[in-house]
This record gives C-alpha cells, structure tokens and sequence, in this order.
C-alpha cells in the first residue's frame, strides 16, 4: 500500500516551498533469495572463518518520509532549490537526504543545470555484516545486504539540456540532456570480502567511486 500527499505554496513572488508526505506497507518475501549474510563457524575462534547462509527478513515493513523542498529564483533566468527529506522504517532505518540544485537558462533553447545530494542511513536492527552463529529460526532475522547497512553517499551532477518546438505528427517539443554524475559511496559496517584479511570481521570497511554518464532523448506530445 502506498499513501502521497504534498502541498506547495508562492511565499514570495520569487520563492515556492512544497512539503510532501509518504506512507508505504510492503507485505510478502522482501528478501533478495540469492542473497546471504555471514557468520562464525566457531564464535569463540574468529580464525576458525565463517560460512554464509540465505538471509532471514520480516514479512511486513513500513516507511513514513517528509520531505521540505523550495525554490527561489534569481535575475538573469536562473534559479536555487533546496530539500530535505527525512525517512524511518519498522526496520530500524533512519535516513537523512541533504539536495542543493543550481539552474541557468541560456538563450532560447539551452538550460545548464548543478546538483549536489548528500544521504546519509543507520543500519536495520537485523544487519551485521558478521553475525556469531546461525539463524535458528524464520523470526531470528539476518540480513548483510549492503543498502540496509549505515552508510553515506554524495553525487554531484551536472546537466546540459537543449530544447526547441518540433511540429511534426502530434509532437510539440523535442530535447536532448547530456548528464553526468560522479557518486561516492562510504559503508560504515559492511566489510569488503575480497581483501585479505587474517582476523574474520576486521576486513576493510567497502566503499567506491563512480562516474555515470547519460544521453536522454526526450518528445512532448
């Protein structure tokens, strides 16, 4: 089941604030079946290593987010926007999202766009990324998925849109963004595997970079 409202307001004749709500229930198998979480084949000998088994979630979970966003904008057809947006479960996750946007129209046809966001969770009360034994049953819920770990990631994207009026058939308008992104991912508590390590659960913490880029073609009808 999933609930949206939002509202939006003029504050000023060149600022508008918008406040959003949502509520979502999932109910069914939540889990990833090729998934698995890790634990000690002798939890009073670390050296001894660990063995992997499929993971255990709950059968229900429910999220409640807000989100506060504005827009303000600026001579010379440019425009701010902000947002913040707060989000907790049933799961234990609290999560905090941080956007801050920056748009200029150049001329007719081209429109260059900044983002920067900045998200930052704590982990489900049921993540380890190395547990002492095994599940002993389908209530003693296990998870090492990543995304349910505290972490932090930053983006920062530009975007370069040209657009012009096409009356061709029934289309109305035609345009082209060339996007890129670089992402940085930081996990606080999952451990990257593929290192050595001689210790079971003191391998470095994962994290990585990224580039990704974009070519979107886009029609109004």
């Amino acid at each position: 089941h999933k609930f949206r409202v939002g509202v939006s307001q003029i504050a000023t004749p060149s600022m508008i604030i918008g406040l959003d709500y949502e509520l979502i229930t999932d109910e069914g198998f939540l889990n990833n079946p090729y998934r698995s979480y890790r634990y000690l084949v002798n939890p009073l000998d670390p050296t001894a290593g660990f063995q992997f088994a499929q993971e255990v979630y709950p059968d229900t979970r429910t999220s409640d987010a807000a989100a506060l966003r504005m827009r303000y904008a600026l001579p010379g057809r440019r425009a701010l926007g902000a947002q913040y947006r707060y989000f907790t479960d049933d799961w234990g996750i609290d999560a905090h999202t941080f956007e801050l946007s920056y748009t200029q129209i150049w001329r007719e046809h081209w429109t260059f766009d900044v983002k920067y966001r900045y998200y930052e969770q704590t982990a489900a009360d049921f993540y380890s990324d190395l547990f002492a034994f095994e599940s002993q049953d389908e209530k003693d819920w296990r998870a090492r998925d990543k995304e349910l770990s505290e972490f932090s990631n930053q983006t920062l994207s530009l975007y370069l849109t040209y657009e012009r009026p096409l009356r061709y058939f029934f289309f109305e308008k035609t345009g082209v963004t060339l996007q890129w992104d670089h992402i940085w991912f930081d996990y606080d508590n999952f451990r990257d595997l593929s290192a050595v390590s001689d210790v079971v659960g003191e391998e470095p913490t994962y994290d990585f970079e990224a580039n990704v880029y974009k070519l979107i073609f886009t029609l109004w009808y």
